[in-house]
């Protein structure tokens, strides 16, 4: 997009000097972890304008704003940082993980003039064990963003796209022990219970039976250990 944002860096007035000012993570192309705060609304936050933000509902997946205890602040691209942190959810942007990923163009029709694989941030829902559940909001200018979850399981290294409802079941029936735990899950309503709500849940629910399976296993070979122990 011309000039690289992600290498501007512009002092802001005021200081922010508490540690609880700076709840937020960047993590660096070299696995660096730097203490910064992620404006939840940049377009309020900063005195950027809206051409450097981009589009409201991209925030957080195609651009990132970081300001650090120093006063700077940076424009990140995804392919800058390996990832970021978020300590609270905001307006325009949620908590927990966020990965740089490339994205095929193939995956999503709306991204492909953006060069066969573009970078993304993925709001990472759950990674435990074999699977990882990533979320990405695509935004569409004035209609409602579009939201798309990438399902990698057992080190695929293409994922699952799943758009709807309809296709997670879909997808979990193909995929046990899914199978089972989508049926344990409500149908999800808007605001009720989000769709990301229930593919966390799902991710739970795995992470559970996981443990409980390595529990009893862990226990079974405790016992016979002891049949061993002379």
């Amino acid at each position: 997009m011309g000039i690289k944002l992600g290498l501007i860096i512009i002092l802001i007035s005021g200081t922010l000097s508490a540690q609880d000012a700076f709840p937020d993570k960047i993590i660096t192309l070299t696995g660096d972890t730097i203490q910064a705060f992620i404006p939840a609304d940049p377009h309020k936050e900063t005195s950027f304008r809206k051409k450097v933000i981009g589009l409201v509902d991209d925030y957080g997946f195609s651009r990132l704003i970081a300001v650090f205890p120093n006063d700077s602040i940076r424009v990140y691209d995804p392919q800058d940082v390996k990832g970021y942190y978020r300590a609270t959810p905001g307006k325009h942007i949620g908590s927990g993980w966020f990965e740089s990923r490339s994205l095929k163009g193939s995956w999503i029709a709306a991204i492909r003039k953006e060069g066969p694989n573009p970078m993304r941030f993925l709001h990472r829902v759950i990674a435990y064990d074999e699977i990882s559940f990533f979320m990405f909001r695509k935004s569409f200018g004035d209609a409602p963003a579009d939201y798309y979850y990438f399902l990698y399981y057992k080190n695929d290294a293409t994922p699952d796209i799943i758009h709807n409802y309809k296709q997670w079941k879909k997808w979990a029936s193909e995929h046990p022990p899914f199978d089972e735990i989508s049926e344990t899950l409500k149908k999800p309503k808007r605001k009720k219970y989000p769709f990301f709500k229930m593919i966390q849940d799902a991710g739970k629910a795995y992470k559970e039976l996981r443990i409980k399976e390595a529990g009893s296993h862990a226990k079974k070979s405790t016992a016979t250990d002891k049949t061993l122990v002379f």
